[in-house]
């Protein structure tokens, strides 16, 4: 099981990211591989957020189509209260409180591997899939 972070996300829409082109490899190898892929609501909308502010609404809405073929688990208070926790804890390290949510629901779903472009989460001890 593969987590796919916003940056993923980003980078795959933008033709002019610089891990674009890394980013459409690695869905097609996802793809043509049948890996199971998931993410969490909380990565859905700030994605879709990032999408619209910067590439316009209708790329945010062709994102959104394109969630069909990804599970999105959604994040409970449970959760949500671990990460709130966590992100308590990085006040000087600039990760975001996605993030957090992120690493939180990675440990509980027990994933290893992360598809996405912030070091934050291999500093954070999970694998990139690059």
């Amino acid at each position: 099981m593969i987590f796919i972070d916003t940056s993923a996300f980003y980078a795959a829409s933008d033709k002019s990211d610089q891990f674009y082109t890394i980013a459409k490899g690695l869905f097609e190898k996802i793809q043509k591989d049948r890996l199971e892929i998931v993410t969490h609501n909380y990565v859905v909308v700030e994605t879709v957020a990032l999408l619209q502010r910067r590439l316009g609404h209708m790329c945010a809405l062709r994102f959104l189509k394109s969630l069909d073929e990804i599970a999105v688990f959604f994040i409970d208070n449970a959760l949500q209260s671990k990460s709130l926790e966590k992100f308590k804890t990085h006040v000087s390290t600039k990760i975001s409180f996605v993030d957090c949510v992120s690493f939180i629901f990675m440990e509980h779903q027990k994933i290893k591997t992360f598809f996405g472009f912030d070091s934050h989460f291999k500093k954070s001890g999970f694998k990139d899939f690059l």
